[in-house]
């Protein structure tokens, strides 16, 4: 599977002799009022594969299921979801506001053959499991040896 997002790192490109000053920067452009910050986030995903399916595990904290949209596309899974901000009422006064609220979308590329039909996606407690069967083509199979 291959993440096509440019929200992934390579582990090998972690190393940036800038970070220390991009850190800086953002710390000195906060808002020092605790305004919370809309950004587009890409959310902790997690992806497994056995012998049966590729399983994505995707933490959406704060996201209303209806907010949630999955669907592939010529081998390609995308997940949309977005983290509505709650309006501010009279009553309530913040100090501060850390979280990060908008609209978001990562892709997959899957490269074995899925049943696009079979897919589900489960939301519980913030998290959403999306599976995504292989066909029989794609599972390992193991091949008898004989004896000559």
């Amino acid at each position: 599977m291959k993440l096509v997002t440019p929200y992934f790192r390579s582990p090998f490109a972690a190393y940036s002799p800038f970070a220390e000053l991009e850190r800086e920067i953002g710390r000195y452009l906060a808002p020092a009022d605790g305004a919370c910050r809309t950004a587009s986030v890409a959310p902790v995903t997690d992806v497994r594969e056995d012998k049966d399916a590729i399983v994505l595990s995707v933490d959406l904290p704060g996201v209303r299921k209806e907010d949630i949209k999955v669907a592939l596309h010529d081998g390609v899974l995308s997940l949309v979801a977005e983290r509505r901000d709650e309006k501010e009422s009279a009553e309530v006064q913040y100090h501060r506001r850390e979280c990060q609220y908008g609209r978001f979308e990562r892709r997959f590329e899957i490269a074995v053959p899925v049943n696009g039909e079979a897919i589900k996606a489960a939301y519980k407690d913030g998290v959403l499991t999306v599976t995504v069967p292989k066909t029989e083509a794609a599972k390992p199979r193991e091949i008898g040896v004989n004896v000559e």
